[in-house]
Order: C-alpha cells, then structure tokens, then sequence
C-alpha cells in the first residue's frame, strides 16, 4: 500500500498480524512513512504490541493508538534529516514522559505537548498507554498562529476547553467518516489548525490568531453542521 494513501483512508494497524520478530521494524516502517521516522527501543517490561490508526489529509497526518513499553527516539541525525514541522502529543492514558534538550517532562493524561520535527526528542512510555499524534505542516499552523515557533516545547494542560475540544475531533475522525468531499476535508483541517492555535494561545491572552482568508461566517457555520452531525 502507498504511505500515506492518496484517497485519504483511515488506516488501521496491529502487530498482533504480524510474527512477533517482524512486529518492531514493520512498525518502525509505517511510523516513518504516515508520521514521522524514530528509532525504536523495547523495553522488557511487556511484550511489544501496537495498536494504531491513522490518517493523512492536506497539512495534517494524525494517529491514536495504544502502545505496550516502548521509547520512540527521534535522534539528532533523525531530526536534522527532517523538516519544521511541528508535531503535538496527546497524552490520553498511562505515564507518559518527553525527554527533550537535557530535561525530561511528565505529560499527565488529558494534556498534550507541541514539538518540533527538527528537533531531538525521545517519547518515554514505561508501560502500556493510549496517545494522539498529530503532525502539521508549519506553513499551515502559521497561517492561524505566525509565531507557532514561540510554542515548541509548550505543555497544554487538560483543562484547557480548546485542546480537549481538539482531542474529541481527532478521535471522531475514524473509519466512519470517508471524507470524500474535498471542501469538506478542508473545511475539518481549518477547523483543526484553528482549535489548536486556540489552545495553544489560551494562557496569552494577549496573542492574537489571525483570522482564514477565507469568509468567517462561510467557515463557522460549514464546522458547525459537520460537528452537530458528527462530533
């Protein structure tokens, strides 16, 4: 199959379909060519299973899954070879640790982190946990947020309305949901773009996000037909 599919599909991945010494690099494969390329390390507390979905549209690729004890390094030579884009971490159950320029941080369940594609990190999960990936092109973040660059690095909590508005959506965009209708694709990727930079500008108050080109009450009212039917 071609990574990422051009039709849009919801993708679905279990390791348990492949022989157990084949599960680490297939993973390894489809991580890199849907969301982005990472060494994997196994850690012996628990068999290594993945159960994943994931999806690709226009300036996003996102993914949810659940993942036994693992570490998903994204080494110096992994990062450099990279772009910019920027890659938000939805913690959703289970500890959860970010190991980034020297320190590590606690991402408890509910909150999510923004990082960079060109930077070294490693994701640290001690035992098995559920969390969202979602991997955005910065020239399209930046069209709602131009300093989307001051907020790598930046935790958002649980409580924060916008972020867990944001996490609902993500899940709700599964198999159901076909996406057939390109005005429709891009309407749900705006509607992304913006939450998150809602989310990410909720403790500044001062921040503005800077409006679509496209008409505000065209866009508002297409998002909010699509959510009361779907979301």
């Amino acid at each position: 199959m071609q990574f990422p599919p051009p039709d849009h599909r919801f993708l679905r991945f279990w390791t348990d379909e492949y022989p157990s010494h084949q599960r680490p690099d297939i993973w390894r494969e489809v991580l890199s060519h849907m969301l982005l390329k990472v060494d994997l390390k196994l850690l012996p507390e628990e068999p290594f299973r993945i159960e994943a979905t994931l999806r690709a549209l226009s300036g996003i690729r996102f993914g949810t899954g659940k993942f036994s004890a693992t570490i998903h390094s994204r080494t110096r030579e992994i990062a450099t070879a990279d772009n910019d884009d920027v890659l938000l971490v939805i913690n959703l159950e289970g500890p959860l640790s970010i190991a980034l320029d020297g320190s590590e941080l606690a991402v408890r369940e509910g909150d999510a982190c923004l990082l960079s594609c060109a930077q070294a990190f490693d994701l640290l999960r001690p035992v098995s946990g559920r969390l969202v990936l979602a991997r955005i092109e910065r020239v399209r973040i930046e069209t709602f947020l131009p300093n989307v660059k001051q907020h790598i690095g930046q935790t958002i909590l649980r409580g924060n309305e916008a972020l867990r508005h944001l996490t609902t959506v993500l899940l709700k965009l599964d198999d159901h949901q076909t996406l057939e209708s390109d005005e429709l694709r891009q309407t749900i990727t705006a509607h992304i773009f913006n939450v998150l930079a809602l989310a990410l500008t909720a403790s500044r108050p001062g921040e503005a996000i800077r409006p679509p080109e496209r008409p505000a009450e065209t866009r508002l009212s297409t998002i909010q037909k699509y959510i009361t039917q779907h979301v």
